[in-house]
């Protein structure tokens, strides 16, 4: 059997400075999603409770979107399909809604279409200070049918919580919500976002310019680095319709693991503007099969250390770490002895990109000259820019010892 009644784990729990109940509050408005369940007789509404805690006096008011409940009015229930209520606390037998004492009812009303669904009461210093602020609202479905809303519930609460509320919408707007963030095959920042709502975007939103304009943004690591507007990131206006995802090409290429924030910001009105952000750490090398290996180290005939490179995994390497520079760079680093000597670039290890194909190449001549034993050490990708499925082999050390450099014998002088 369905259960004739839920609890909304609802608090509102409004304090006051003083502790005491001698102050009308401020008006904190708060708008939840509501499903109402077929009523499990004829006698036994299918009801939702809100359990209501309250320091100040004023005005309660509640109100539901009835926009989604169909056409004009239900018919076919006596005195209305729907009923709000406001509850002393005092009852006890939610078991049984349809069978409420009277005496028990502040506010008991019925509804079945839009202009009816609201209910409004004033709580006085009296009342409050008998009821000790416990109140109870309970919403009722009398039908056989299952319906799809919002509640609006406004009460008396503290400035604090007043201004945090104050721009709840209620009703049918769009709901801009950002829902995933990739990279495509160049790198490029992807970023799809849809509209959720209970209505498309308006028409005219596509003719504003300039700050007013809906756009979205992109930040790197935490700074703005630029955006696109309405007409530019849904020329289509596919965000007309609720539910139509769109993907937008950033012009951003990531080179590195980067904290990116997608954001979406403007003038529309709508739902909800929690979900407008999303935050996602992306990897360029994440699912690719890269690896760079410090393959060998050696001297050449007049006693320069030579390293050699090799691209030891099975995908082509993205040109774009031969663009990277300075702290974003893929770089090859050396130790003499254990001591930094320096290092070189991607692009100036391989300025032939040889590295680009599997099984690739490049040997890097330094200007270091080795007069004795000395070991040495490289280190390729010494800045971890660059995601690899073998860390491993990154390094290289060998203790190499110079041979005697044969010096060119002097010409012979003619007698």
């Amino acid at each position: 059997m369905r259960p004739r009644i839920v609890l909304m784990l609802l608090l509102l729990f409004v304090f006051s400075a003083a502790g005491t109940y001698a102050t009308e509050g401020h008006t904190v408005t708060v708008v939840k999603p509501l499903t109402l369940h077929p009523r499990v007789s004829k006698n036994n509404p299918y009801s939702v409770v809100i359990p209501l805690d309250l320091k100040y006096t004023g005005r309660i008011s509640l109100a539901m979107d009835v926009s989604r409940l169909g056409k004009g009015k239900i018919t076919g229930v006596m005195n209305g399909p729907f009923r709000f209520l406001l509850l002393d606390p005092e009852y006890k037998n939610h078991s049984k809604p349809g069978k409420i004492n009277k005496s028990f009812m502040l506010k008991n009303m019925r509804f079945g279409d839009q202009k009816k669904a609201r209910l409004e009461y004033f709580i006085d210093d009296p009342e409050l200070e008998r009821l000790n602020g416990k109140y109870e609202l309970m919403i009722s479905n009398f039908t056989d049918g299952t319906f799809k809303g919002d509640y609006q519930l406004s009460y008396p609460g503290s400035r604090e919580e007043a201004a945090k509320n104050r721009n709840t919408p209620f009703g049918k707007y769009p709901d801009l919500r950002i829902t995933d963030m990739t990279l495509d095959k160049k790198n490029n920042v992807v970023i799809t976002l849809v509209n959720s709502g209970r209505e498309g975007v308006p028409a005219k939103a596509w003719k504003v310019e300039g700050r007013a304009a809906e756009t979205l943004g992109l930040l790197v690591d935490g700074k703005f680095w630029g955006g696109a507007g309405l007409k530019i990131f849904d020329p289509e206006k596919k965000l007309r319709k609720v539910g139509e995802p769109v993907s937008f090409v950033m012009n951003y290429r990531v080179s590195k693991k980067t904290r990116l924030t997608a954001r979406i910001s403007g003038g529309v009105r709508e739902r909800s503007k929690d979900n407008n952000e999303l935050t996602k750490v992306l990897d360029p090398g994440q699912g690719r099969n890269n690896d760079l290996a410090v393959s060998a180290l050696a001297l050449d005939a007049e006693n320069h250390i030579v390293v050699t490179v090799e691209n030891t995994g099975t995908d082509r390497l993205d040109p774009m770490f031969w663009k990277a520079t300075k702290k974003n760079a893929c770089s090859l680093s050396l130790k003499i002895n254990g001591k930094p000597w320096g290092g070189a670039t991607l692009a100036a290890i391989d300025p032939d990109r040889k590295l680009r194909r599997p099984g690739g190449t490049a040997s890097y001549t330094c200007g270091y000259t080795v007069k004795k034993k000395t070991r040495v050490s490289a280190v390729i990708d010494s800045l971890s820019n660059f995601t690899e499925t073998d860390e491993r082999n990154n390094k290289r050390t060998e203790v190499l010892d110079p041979a005697p450099v044969m010096l060119k014998p002097a010409p012979l002088l003619k007698q």
